[in-house]
């Protein structure tokens, strides 16, 4: 079962080495398609077998499962192609957030279906978010999860929470590292370390900190009670990072969940079709 890849982007080039890397499909089972075809190209060199095609037409006569991994208002360009060449049996994959099940299940007769991947899938690590339309069947639900599992954890989502899920486990690594970059940076500044002996100890830190929350069977709550002392060191960083960040997450939600509505009302012009999580 062939998979194509329509946008070589950051997310679409990750999502076509890691089914390869992972063995969920073999090179030659993907064919991508980029309106910049050097970029699909420059893909597919480092995959014997990888085929390149050149138009979204070839695209669909060969695949079985599409995944549309373009900017949301590229979407219409895309769905104008797509209608009339896409059928019942394909599946269709948006990766992109802003864009419903609704709204494809509308513009298409194709079954669909939302992934929201990580930066962190590159690795075989994280989630895989997704949710699937009424069209998918069991059958399809077999396939679809066997094939996001190459990515990290298949975690299935309801469609009104992708804002929040994206938030946690994609725009997350990026937010995250911006707060251990400055920590970084903090450090060399007062003592002199080395910064990439600070990076090093940072991300074995965190890598180690995600096996205890993952496989240790510990909260966060509770990794803090066995580290801080009361009166200790860890305890006296714990209250600064307390008054410092109290309401700074609920800021940073309040601000995504403002920038997605504005997205989502953006793919509604441009579609012409409304959204429904």
């Amino acid at each position: 079962m062939k998979i194509g890849l329509i946008g070589t982007g950051t997310m679409g080039g990750m999502l076509a080495h890691s089914f390869v890397q992972s063995a969920a499909r073999t090179a030659d089972q993907v064919v991508l398609f980029n309106r910049t075809p050097e970029k699909a190209h420059a893909i597919a060199a480092h995959h014997h077998g990888m085929q390149v095609a050149v138009s979204i037409k070839q695209l669909v006569e060969q695949c079985s499962i599409l995944f549309i991994c373009v900017k949301p208002l590229e979407y219409k360009s895309v769905l104008d192609q797509l209608q009339g060449i896409v059928t019942e049996q394909q599946i269709v994959v948006t990766i992109t957030s802003p864009v419903s099940i609704a709204q494809l299940e509308t513009a298409l007769p194709a079954k669909i279906a939302k992934l929201i991947p990580s930066i962190t899938n590159s690795l075989h690590g994280g989630v895989a978010l997704y949710c699937f339309g009424e069209r998918i069947t069991s059958d399809d639900r077999t396939h679809l999860l066997d094939l996001f599992r190459g990515l990290g954890l298949p975690l299935e989502i309801n469609e009104r929470h992708t804002r929040i899920a994206s938030d946690l486990s994609s725009c997350g690594p990026a937010f995250l590292s911006l707060l251990l970059e400055l920590w970084c940076q903090a450090a060399v500044t007062r003592t002199g370390l080395n910064a990439g002996a600070a990076r090093q100890m940072i991300g074995e830190m965190v890598s180690g900190l995600g096996r205890l929350l993952t496989d240790g069977d510990v909260t966060p709550r509770e990794i803090i009670a066995k580290v801080a002392v009361p009166g200790g060191i860890t305890a006296t960083g714990l209250e600064c990072l307390g008054e410092r960040c109290a309401d700074m997450f609920q800021e940073l939600t309040e601000l995504t969940h403002q920038k997605f509505a504005e997205d989502c009302l953006h793919v509604e012009q441009s579609l012409q079709l409304p959204t429904t999580f």
